[in-house]
């Protein structure tokens, strides 16, 4: 009996263990949905307009020349060196970089790369502060300086309401749509006729970038996808036109 009640102990000990280890698999590794990572903690998905209006007020994260440490099948892990004070201790950065698993293998272990985005979450534990990334990455021996300025034609109704100080700055060679995207949310939100995701003026909407000869149109009232990681020529830029409904 003694022996059955050990090996049951043991058991139940090693089933403990092993869903300790399963819940700290990386946040970003288990999403299937982009939906999920902004999820609330019920596991319920909050109003799209509070969603974007969240994320897109937070900082920037931009570095440049990281390298990258450990590269999984979805992920690109980087410790930058860094520590941030967290709970009157100091803990050691780390990136999670979340892309489609085709374009993982793109990337290598010790490569240099650049990074422009928004830590969606960030989780603690022992001595790991863990910012799971949403945004762009370049390998920095592709980029280059370069200034650029791009302007916004921005439509209300069909209505031109922009102005000169409509635009948005790149400041290399290469860039990649998270960059762009956010730059042009960001410019829509802190404009004070528009308010984008502040108010319920707009509840439709949308953004055109030319490009060379072709154009790509986004959404601005649903959850952006940002594992495709797509990239531009920034001479190739034209300008970027903004409509909006109310």
């Amino acid at each position: 009996m003694k022996i059955n009640h050990l090996i049951k102990l043991n058991l139940i000990q090693s089933v403990v263990l092993m869903s300790l280890l399963i819940s700290n698999v990386s946040l970003s590794e288990e999403i299937k949905n982009i939906n999920d990572i902004f999820k609330d903690s019920t596991g319920n998905m909050p109003r799209t307009n509070t969603v974007l209006r969240d994320f897109y007020q937070k900082d920037i994260t931009e570095k440049n020349n990281l390298t990258i440490d450990c590269i999984l099948s979805t992920q690109i892990i980087i410790y930058p060196g860094t520590n941030s004070m967290v709970w009157n201790s100091n803990k050691k950065d780390k990136y999670e970089i979340t892309l489609y698993p085709n374009l993982i293998p793109a990337f290598r272990k010790n490569e240099k790369v650049n990074i422009f985005g928004i830590n969606y979450s960030i989780n603690t534990s022992k001595d790991i502060h863990t910012k799971y990334f949403n945004g762009g990455v370049t390998k920095s021996d592709d980029v280059q300086d370069l200034t650029k300025v791009v302007y916004l034609n921005i439509f209300k109704n069909n209505l031109k309401i922009s102005t000169s100080s409509d635009k948005i700055h790149l400041n290399k060679n290469i860039i990649t749509f998270q960059e762009i995207d956010i730059k042009v949310r960001k410019l829509l939100m802190n404009r004070s006729d528009i308010n984008l995701y502040k108010s319920q003026d707009f509840s439709t909407g949308y953004w055109i970038l030319e490009y060379a000869d072709k154009t790509k149109e986004t959404n601005l009232f649903t959850i952006p996808e940002y594992r495709y990681n797509t990239k531009f020529e920034s001479n190739q830029i034209s300008h970027i036109d903004v409509y909006l409904v109310n």
